[in-house]
């Protein structure tokens, strides 16, 4: 699992980097929701279920992390994410199991 590993930390420091750089208030453009904070959500729930189904964790900058809390606050988010997290929680067993 070294490959994991490796790219691990090169995802890390891209979250780090983003981290760095965003500064939302309280959606990455301002005050209201758009496209920019829709990209993401589905990205980081994949995220977060690959690197626990392989027994890894990730960790989200502080800015990250409040900014997901945000977005996935959003009515409109949280019904297609509820979606997409079932989705990918019976995706991976599979994916895995291939």
């Amino acid at each position: 699992m070294a490959v994991v590993d490796e790219n691990l930390v090169r995802v890390q420091d891209l979250l780090d980097r983003f981290g760095a750089i965003a500064s939302p208030s309280p959606f990455l453009v301002g005050d209201r929701i758009c496209l920019a904070d829709c990209a993401y959500p589905s990205t980081l729930m994949y995220l977060e279920l690959v690197t626990k189904a392989m027994g890894r964790s990730i960790t989200y900058p502080t800015t990250v992390a409040a900014w997901q809390e945000t977005v996935l606050a959003h009515p409109a988010v949280a019904k297609g994410m509820a979606r997409n997290r079932a989705a990918g929680e019976a995706w991976i067993p599979k994916k895995l199991a291939e």
